[in-house]
């Protein structure tokens, strides 16, 4: 399951992220979908900077579909990463989800259903060994608040004020009905934060 398109030629926005993987970790990933580019918002600035650098016409440069498409690169200049986010990210949040256990039968589109009106989600990737799958969503902050919302034991729910202001499209009360011990195949899901390395999936260190 493809969350979206990074340009109007069929390039996925998978192919277009999974280029910055070996650099860094994603505070977020933006898509236009009205033209054939995107942004990715780096945590750190000097793996932005290095992914900029090997991007360039006398550099290596980075490539999309098998190779027959270069990428151009350029700075663009982003809101300042929220503070909130930085202690989030500082305490193990990323942008991926890992939720499980679910069934080695399970679809894609069967795991990106329970996430929607939650957040944007990228993709979700599979993982049928594990017994899980990895739900990749569009920025740290939504992957935080449905992490936390599964999590947390139930509160009244919030003024319209609050459910405004939240960068889910449902308060943190609806999200955790929504998605706290839902069932697929038999199993109760569980769901915590993973970090995507070219090597693979790997445990973030907030599993608390």
């Amino acid at each position: 399951y493809d969350g979206g398109h990074f340009s109007a030629g069929g390039t996925s926005t998978t192919e277009f992220v999974n280029l910055a993987i070996p650099y860094g970790q994603l505070e977020s990933i933006k898509y236009m979908g009205n033209g054939p580019y995107g942004f990715l918002n780096f945590l750190e600035e000097k793996d932005a900077v290095r992914f900029y650098t090997e991007g360039q016409p006398n550099a290596r440069g980075h490539f999309l579909r098998g190779g027959s498409v270069r990428l151009v690169i350029n700075w663009a200049r982003p809101l300042p990463i929220d503070p909130q986010v930085r202690r989030l990210a500082d305490g193990g949040a990323t942008r991926h989800l890992e939720v499980g256990k679910i069934s080695r039968n399970a679809s894609q589109r069967e795991v990106a259903s329970l996430f929607a009106g939650l957040c944007d989600i990228e993709n979700v990737v599979l993982l049928p060994d594990r017994g899980t799958a990895v739900v990749n969503t569009m920025n740290i902050q939504s992957a935080a608040l449905v992490r936390t919302a599964a999590r947390a034991a139930p509160q009244p729910h919030p003024t319209r004020r609050e459910t405004q202001s939240s960068p889910c499209p449902l308060s943190p009360c609806q999200a955790r009905e929504k998605l706290n011990g839902k069932e697929m195949g038999g199993w109760q899901l569980k769901c915590e934060f993973c970090k995507v390395t070219p090597t693979g999936v790997e445990p973030s260190k907030s599993r608390s």
